[in-house]
């Protein structure tokens, strides 16, 4: 399992364009992906965009995404990339 984190720097928080990035992304991939919010008590997968925004991660909230399957090395990196851009 691939473990990674985010801090969230827009003031909109982790709003739908983002969401829908990361969906699409973590869709391309084999393995599972998991997010959370730091001190939150959901968890969301990461390829359903609803699930993602009901997390209602805010400015200065930080991600947690869990990243387990036989891809997880590049699903990780392709999903850290992305979170990268946001």
């Amino acid at each position: 399992m691939r473990e990674l984190t985010h801090h969230i720097d827009d003031r909109l928080g982790f709003h739908a364009q983002p969401v829908v990035r990361l969906a699409q992304e973590c869709a391309r991939w084999s393995s599972v992906v998991a997010v959370s919010v730091e001190g939150g008590s959901h968890e969301a997968l990461g390829t359903d965009p609803m699930a993602l925004l009901a997390l209602d991660a805010s400015c200065g909230d930080v991600l947690h995404v869990g990243v387990e399957g036989a891809d997880e090395d590049e699903a990780a990196a392709a999903v850290a990339a992305v979170l990268e851009g946001l």
